[in-house]
């Protein structure tokens, strides 16, 4: 019998604009300018977004990335 992996890793990519983002951070808070929104705070929005979705998988990770695959 051949030998089978011990893992079998699927990936789904989802891509979040991060104008949007900024912009529904700063909507919450009107004297609020886009150059104060930070990386962090973007990151926890997509974070707390995947949570709500697929927090429920088993062995649920995280991995973010920019356009260019840097991981954040």
């Amino acid at each position: 019998m051949k030998t089978l992996p011990k893992e079998i890793v699927a990936t789904r990519t989802f891509v979040y604009n991060v104008e949007d983002i900024v912009n529904s951070l700063i909507v919450d808070d009107e004297n609020r300018e886009a150059s104060d929104v930070t990386l962090e705070e973007v990151v926890d929005y997509i974070q707390d977004w995947l949570v709500d979705d697929f927090g429920h998988l088993y062995d649920f990770n995280i991995h973010l990335s920019d356009e260019n695959g840097k991981e954040l």
